[in-house]
C-alpha cells in the first residue's frame, strides 16, 4: 500500500540506529547542521562591524539587508512554506 506510513516513516529510534554519527542528536549534527545559522549570523555580523571596508552605513545597511535576504531563503529551504522539509533527513 502507497499511504502506509509505519513501513515508509523515518525511524528515529537510537537502538537501531547503525552508529552514534547516523542519530539526529550527535554533537556534530547539533553544532554544525542545527545550529549552523547562528555560527553564520555571528561570524557575518563580527566581519560587517569591525572589518575596515565596512566603514559607512550604506555599506552596512546594504550588507545587513543582503543578511536578512539569505536569512528568508534559509528559512524558506530549512522549513519549506509548501509541504515537507526539503532537508528533512538533516
Amino acid at each position: 500500500m502507497v499511504g502506509d506510513v509505519d513501513r515508509q516513516a523515518h525511524v528515529q529510534d537510537y537502538a537501531l540506529a547503525p552508529s552514534y554519527f547516523a542519530r539526529k542528536d550527535n554533537l556534530f549534527n547539533v553544532l554544525f547542521v542545527k545550529r549552523g545559522w547562528a555560527w553564520i549570523t555571528v561570524s557575518f555580523f563580527a566581519f560587517v562591524l569591525t572589518h575596515p571596508s565596512m566603514k559607512g552605513n550604506a555599506r552596512v545597511v546594504r550588507a545587513g539587508v543582503r543578511w536578512g535576504l539569505v536569512t528568508v531563503w534559509w528559512v524558506f529551504v530549512t522549513q519549506w512554506f509548501l509541504g515537507r522539509r526539503l532537508l528533512i533527513g538533516v
